[in-house]
């Protein structure tokens, strides 16, 4: 097949060998240098012996090569000069002959017939032919007669036409005209000069090949013509050696110059790379084309290119390279060349193709195209057979460029695609890669395209078209770069609401994974996706996009939502960041998103709801025996189902995540994307602000973090490190623990393994009311922690510490009732500053609890040990014996109502002094706080309850019950009411024993039913009831004497060792 290539070639070469032959065999081959005839073989002079002969002549040689060349019939076989130079190949036909006053040879008419050599025997010879109204030689020297041609050289030949001009003609070795290839020069004389070496013509060229359908056209407005050295007219024949590049076919002629107006029609391959496309789209509105040779039914296996240009074309042979150029840009004003704005005046290259039964128009707009063809290999010969069986030839590159302020501009009707530049570089497929082409911008302006009406800027663009197997498409762009994603279902005001952006590359590649095709998209440098109506965000040095390809036959009928890509995987790496109303990711390393493919509306199941048993859920306190004094109630410490509110419609808070690799996987339910699980690992970071400026919602820190949602709330596991536990805080409590646990579902907290929780409480350790605003508690266990909101439990070691404060409890087993409930889904939920309502502490219970004034000095310390201890919020405090408490306080020896010591003998205050109150009790203690005072009652049978009470400055010291010290008392009962209060800097105490009461003190010591002790007179009051007597007993020297007092009621000063009665019987020493 001969492509538009080969024509342009065949007549460059046409024309030198008409010039060539023309005028040197034509011209010096018509002098006569033979002898004259022998007299027998000249024709009879006498008229009568004129008729026919007996033999037939033949037609002469020359009127059959005439004939076969011209056709029969035609004017060349009238002409009086014919003539066939069988050595030469060529016949030749003119008319008259004449030499002018230049010494020129000038022939009118003039034609002429060149038969090739053939290339097989017996085949149909190559004919090529050419016809002019005028040849004119110029010879080196001046002829004046015929004679003078045979010693002349042939310097110059000048052919001349009227109309239709100068034709040239090749037959293409057939007889038929179907598959001629015709060159017409018109407007303008073609002429050959040999001190150039060159052929040109001010007129215009055309030259048809018809052996397409339709014809190969190429037109253009003057033309020169570069020969080969030693190929004009006076060069020896002798055989020359064939271009070093394979296929070339340049022959006698190296370089074609069209000067301006150059238009090209041609056919190729419609696989042919070269502004190809495959897809349907609508046209682009650009410069109105020029009407297109043969635009007919195009078939689906061919394309048309039209190439026009108002400047120049170049075509070297040799090196099979040809380029177009826009006109020279205009002089403007300031004398500075300018580019013109016009489109019209730029290189226009368009492709006609008929797309799936539509034709579309794809165009190629620049002020400089460049191309190197090739020869067309097949793609089924054997390794090294290059022979072409079509004898076409391909672009194998292109290269397009701009000048001053135009641009490159591309409009791929088929690809709906748009782009505009300042380069374009094109490269031919081969058995492996298929073809690629490169759009290029420049510093200035950056390259801006556009497909299906989506945006693009980059500063390159490389794409990269399918091999023969449909392998190996790519899309590559160089940044700064940036696509916006057209969508126009929200109006033109957010009519790109998504966009890409990126610094150094863009990379769109096809891959296959487990049997599906996916295209991936990888972005690399300050990475961003952004969809500003969704206000989603994600940035990362590296983000790589998995996008399933989904055909629609093979979508579910009744699946909800549709599109014919599908979010598959996500990959950010390095600085990720990501944000939307939901979540926000302040740093991670890596963060990986698996999107779960579409489920119809009837393929999801529900959730399960999971209903815990009752030996799951968490355990309360022991129950204290209901006949005890002091004992709870059963229904006062099993805490009561607690009914969830119901969340309010008001936004949430976004969750902030931090993390070193984040693994998330989303679910489609129709339009919505939700979250169904993530991983987070590696410095794990979560919080959730609550409703309120400067509330929290939600604060999470840990090694590991791990998310299951569902319909009903999401499930966190958090887990920390060894020497670094996961931390979770949830409103105003913290939780501490090495894997801590969210249900949200069930609204349970759960955390395994030894740990901390921290929460508000209104009142202090002791169930006194906090002098401070936010006085908080925080809890730590060794085994593990149950929190359902409402009722919390903690086992293994526990203390409990007052923070700010010098308190802390010590126990086995920790109970904690709050006064509201905590949601876990909400977080900072309105409202929901939950407090302790209160403590149970179990097993083993230990109480230190010191007070200090605003100097930081000690004013009290106290402690108390016991099998169980309650404190309620709004009520008493108490402990389940065996027990003790311990208080160390600061007292005086100073009386305020005891008589005075006598006249003239007062005595100054004594200083104040520390004093231990120990009291010891078998079964229960119940105390109540009220401002400035504190009551506990002591309960234990069969003389239970011991009280110490003696000076010195040690909580752990111990008082001998037998031998008080100096100011010590001792007492033994069944029931004990310590009544404290505070004045100043010290603490005053009164106790009451009762029941089989046993006093000592260092002077006395003895048995009453009721005894009353008031620290601040240091009077010890001993009471009888029913007629009981108080038996009363004195140290003397160190041994106890009997003395008997028969008396129900006996005052007894410890100061001053006065003893006063009421209604003594008796009284013995």
């Amino acid at each position: 097949m001969w492509t538009a290539k080969r024509s342009l070639i065949f007549a460059a070469a046409l024309l030198v060998a008409v010039s060539g032959y023309t005028t040197y065999y034509t011209f010096l081959g018509i002098i006569d240098g033979l002898r004259a005839l022998p007299e027998p073989y000249l024709p009879d002079p006498n008229p009568k012996n004129s008729g026919p002969r007996e033999t037939r002549q033949q037609p002469p040689q020359q009127d059959v090569k005439l004939e076969q060349g011209f056709g029969a019939g035609s004017q060349e076989l009238q002409r009086p000069l014919r003539l066939w130079l069988p050595d030469k190949g060529v016949a030749f036909s003119a008319g008259d002959f004449a030499l002018d006053k230049a010494g020129r040879v000038r022939l009118a008419p003039f034609s002429a017939a060149f038969f090739h050599k053939t290339k097989k025997p017996g085949e149909y010879p190559e004919i090529s032919t050419i016809k002019c109204d005028v040849a004119i030689l110029t010879l080196d020297q001046p002829a004046t007669s015929f004679s003078d041609l045979n010693n002349r050289k042939v310097i110059a030949v000048e052919m001349m036409g009227k109309r239709p001009g100068i034709v040239l003609t090749n037959n293409r070795r057939t007889a038929g005209k179907h598959d001629d290839i015709d060159v017409l020069v018109t407007n303008g004389n073609l002429i050959y000069e040999e001190r150039r070496n060159m052929i040109w013509t001010p007129g215009v060229v055309c030259l048809t090949d018809h052996q397409s359908r339709p014809p190969t056209v190429i037109r253009g407005t003057g033309m020169e013509m570069n020969l080969a050295k030693d190929s004009g007219p006076n060069a020896k024949r002798v055989p020359r050696p064939r271009p070093a590049q394979s296929g070339s076919e340049a022959g006698s002629v190296e370089v074609i110059r069209l000067k301006a107006d150059v238009q090209m029609h041609f056919w190729v391959d419609s696989r042919a790379g070269f502004l190809g496309g495959a897809q349907d789209g609508k046209k682009v509105v650009l410069p109105a084309p020029s009407p297109l040779a043969g635009r007919k039914a195009i078939p689906p296996e061919k394309a048309q290119i039209h190439i026009r240009t108002g400047g120049p074309f170049v075509y070297d042979l040799i090196k099979e390279f040809a380029w177009f150029e826009s006109p020279p840009t205009r002089e403007s004003k300031t004398g500075k060349g300018h580019a013109d704005p016009v489109a019209p005046d730029q290189v226009h290259v368009e492709r006609l193709q008929n797309t799936r039964g539509k034709e579309t128009l794809d165009q190629l707009i620049c002020d400089r195209l460049e191309l190197q063809f090739r020869r067309k290999v097949n793609p089924q010969a054997p390794a090294g057979n290059t022979v072409n069986t079509g004898g076409d030839k391909e672009i194998e590159t292109a290269h397009a460029t701009k000048r001053g302020g135009n641009f490159v501009t591309v409009a791929l009707e088929s690809e709906k695609t748009e782009a505009y530049g300042a380069e374009l570089l094109y490269r031919v497929g081969d058995n492996t890669t298929g073809p690629m082409t490169i759009l290029k911008g420049d510093p200035q302006r950056p390259l801006r395209a556009g497909k299906d009406g989506h945006k693009l800027v980059c500063k390159e663009l490389h794409l990269f078209a399918a091999n023969s197997v449909g392998e190996g498409q790519r899309f590559w762009a160089k940044g700064p770069g940036q696509i916006d994603l057209l969508d126009t279902k929200h109006g033109d005001k957010h009519a790109y609401p998504t966009h890409v952006l990126w610094k150094d590359t863009l990379d769109v590649v096809t891959e296959k994974e487990g049997g599906q095709v996916f295209d991936l998209m990888k972005v690399v440098g300050e990475a961003s996706f952004i969809d500003d109506l969704q206000k989603q965000e994600l940035h990362g040095d590296q983000i790589f996009v998995w996008v399933r390809q989904l055909q629609e036959s093979a979508k579910k009928v009744n699946a909800v939502g549709g599109g014919k890509h599908e979010l598959h995987r996500v990959i950010a790496k390095n600085k990720v960041r990501a944000r939307s109303p939901e979540f926000i990711i302040r740093e991670a390393s890596q963060l990986t998103m698996i999107f779960l493919p579409e489920l119809a509306r009837n393929e999801r199941l529900p959730d399960t709801i999971i209903t815990k048993s009752p030996a799951d859920r968490p355990k309360g306190p022991a129950v204290i025996p209901q006949n005890t004094p002091g004992s709870l109630q059963k229904e006062e410490i099993i805490p009561r189902n607690v009914a969830v509110p119901v969340e309010g419609k008001k936004p949430r808070q976004p969750i902030e995540l931090q993390a070193i690799d984040i693994t998330a996987t989303i679910s489609t339910l129709g339009t919505k994307k939700q979250l169904q699980e993530l991983v987070a690992e590696g410095n794990v970071y979560v919080f959730q602000a609550g409703e309120k400026q400067g509330e929290k919602g939600i604060d999470i820190t840990g090694r590991l973090l791990t998310v299951k949602q569902t319909d009903r709330g999401a499930t966190l596991v958090v887990y920390g490190e060894k020497d670094k536990l996961a931390r979770l805080e949830v409103g105003d409590s913290i939780i501490v623990g090495p894997r801590v646990t969210v249900n949200q579902p069930e609204n349970r907290a759960d955390v395994e393994g030894q740990g901390a929780m921290e929460m508000p409480t209104n009142k202090n350790l002791d169930g006194t009311e906090t002098s401070k605003k936010n006085t908080r508690i925080r809890i730590y266990w060794k085994k593990n922690m149950t929190f359902d909101g409402k009722y919390a439990m903690f086992q293994g070691g526990v203390q409990a510490h007052e923070i700010g404060a010098h308190s802390y409890v010590l126990c086995e087993v920790l109970h904690t009732i709050l006064d509201r409930t905590v949601i876990f889904k909400e977080g900072g939920k309105e409202n929901q500053k939950a407090k302790i309502d209160r403590l149970i502490f179990d097993k083993n219970v230990f109480v230190d609890d010191a007070k200090v004034d605003e100097k930081k000095k000690l004013v009290q310390h106290a402690r108390a040990q016991a099998r169980l201890l309650v404190n309620l919020q709004d009520g008493p405090t108490r402990m389940t014996g065996p027990g003790e408490v311990r208080i160390l306080a600061k007292g005086s020896a100073q009386t305020e109502l005891a008589p005075p010591v006598g006249p003239g003998k007062g005595t100054a205050p004594k200083a104040l002094e520390w004093k231990l109150t120990h009291v010891k009790f078998r079964d229960s203690m119940m105390a109540t706080t009220n401002p400035g005072s504190k009551t506990a009652t002591f309960y234990g049978k069969n003389e239970g309850v011991e009280v110490f009470h003696f000076p010195t400055i040690k909580i752990d010291d111990k008082m001998d019950a037998d031998r008080p010290p100096k100011d010590g008392l001792y007492l033994r009962c069944e029931i004990l009411n310590v009544d404290s209060r505070q004045r100043g800097d010290r603490t005053v105490q009164t106790m009451i024993a009762k029941k089989n009461v046993n006093f000592k003190t260092d002077q006395y010591f003895g048995q009453a039913d009721i005894v009353k002790f008031d620290e601040s007179t240091d009077i010890v009051i001993l009471e009888g009831l029913n007629g009981r007597d108080v038996q009363l007993f004195q140290w003397v020297n160190g041994t106890a004497q009997r003395a008997t007092v028969q008396t129900t009621k006996v005052l007894y000063n410890r100061r001053t060792g006065e003893l006063k009665t009421d209604g003594v019987k008796s009284l013995t020493n």
